[in-house]
């Protein structure tokens, strides 16, 4: 059984059959990626097939990188708060440095949904 994914680019619809070998099939030629297929499309080398195709998980396309653990998150997460303690701490100005806090606490409290913002700006002080 054979996927088709269709794409629009520049005004051309770009059709790619995906064969059960997990090859695809574009404009008569035959890719072992959709990255190929994109590549070709584009004229662009650093292009993520799958991406460009919102393919996340398609055949094939496995080869890439995992969801991290919750362990990875709250670790990746410690590093990017530290990275960002060191650039706050580094503003001399107060009143920016009071800004710009506000300004991180407020993104946050927007991505997650939370009103614990304070608990949050008391760990970027530290």
């Amino acid at each position: 059984m054979s996927d088709t994914i269709t794409r629009k680019y520049k005004g051309d619809d770009h059709v790619i059959t995906q064969n059960d070998d997990g090859q695809f099939e574009y404009d008569g030629n035959v890719y072992k990626s959709l990255t190929a297929v994109a590549q070709k499309i584009t004229g662009q080398k650093a292009i993520s097939g799958p991406r460009f195709f919102n393919q996340s998980e398609a055949k094939g396309a496995g080869r890439g990188k995992r969801k991290a653990t919750p362990k990875q998150l709250v670790k990746g997460c410690g590093v990017i708060l530290d990275s960002l303690v060191v650039k706050l701490n580094a503003i001399d100005d107060a009143a920016l440095k009071a800004k710009v806090g506000s300004k991180i606490i407020e993104r946050i409290n927007t991505e997650i949904g939370t009103e614990e913002g304070d608990d949050a700006l008391s760990a970027l002080d530290g």
